[in-house]
């Protein structure tokens, strides 16, 4: 497919937010190409996503549902017209509200990115009637990709550490519940569970980032087998009751006090 140009628009029919993010390019683009990040930063405060198509090319389609946080569930469809990686996503939307999107992603340092997020419409008029809606929910987007980067941050960090002391972590999952905390999962290379971590207690300062984390519930280790190694219960981040340890059979061997941990 030929390369398509990007026109030149009236600042009178765009839409422009943008943001210098303080992690490296290629993380920053990831955050965007993997809907397995997207759909957790995607939309204003609040707004969950089911994706029923990705195909992340130019003239791939992106077809998806965004959830309100009280009611609605709103269908969309968008056609990609043209990606520069890591540089550049341009993509068209084939339901309503019609405009394009582009975001362009520059490289200011190696851990500092100029985010552009440019909506684009046929017409100042409406461009107008969508301006006052969208400015701040674009920002709320921004705020919400900040929290997922420093999620992406922190789980590359734990498998870099890992892959340092020969740990067989092969992938890592992650789920936040802005109401109950995350659930986390560790798994070996043949699949079956290594680590797991049923709950945090979570804090949010007033841009929706994560400034406080504490275990919070059970959190189990596991044999490659998929038998279960060891069982510590959290309450407010500290170990409470008894740690208990199996053998690779998954029987009981010994429980302690988690106070003499």
């Amino acid at each position: 497919m030929s390369l398509v140009d990007i026109p030149k628009v009236n600042p009178e029919c765009e839409i422009v937010n943008s943001r210098i993010f303080n992690f490296p390019q290629d993380l920053v683009f990831d955050a965007w190409q993997n809907p397995e990040h997207l759909k957790n930063w995607w939309g204003p405060k609040g707004f969950t996503n089911t994706f029923n198509e990705f195909d992340f090319r130019a003239g791939g389609m992106w077809k998806f549902v965004m959830h309100g946080p009280e009611a609605g569930h709103y269908n969309n469809e968008v056609e990609f017209i043209r990606i520069d990686k890591p540089s550049l996503i341009y993509w068209k939307r084939h339901s309503q509200p019609y405009f394009k999107i582009l975001a362009t992603f520059e490289k200011l340092s190696e851990n500092e990115t100029k985010l552009v997020f440019k909506m684009i419409f046929e017409t100042a008029e409406e461009c107008s009637k969508l301006r006052p809606h969208v400015e701040d929910k674009n920002e709320e987007n921004f705020d919400r990709l900040e929290v997922e980067l420093q999620r992406m941050t922190d789980a590359r960090e734990l498998l870099s550490k890992s892959d340092e002391q020969n740990e067989p972590f092969a992938t890592f999952q992650e789920d936040i519940f802005e109401n109950e905390g995350k659930h986390y999962v560790y798994y070996h290379n043949n699949g079956n569970v290594m680590y797991e971590g049923h709950y945090y207690s979570l804090s949010y300062n007033s841009a929706g980032q994560i400034v406080d984390e504490k275990f919070q519930g059970v959190q189990r280790e596991y044999y490659e087998n998929g038998n279960i190694m060891e069982e510590i219960s959290y309450k407010d981040g500290v170990a409470v009751g008894m740690i208990n340890y199996y053998d690779e059979n998954g029987n009981l061997t010994e429980s302690l006090p988690a106070d003499l941990e």
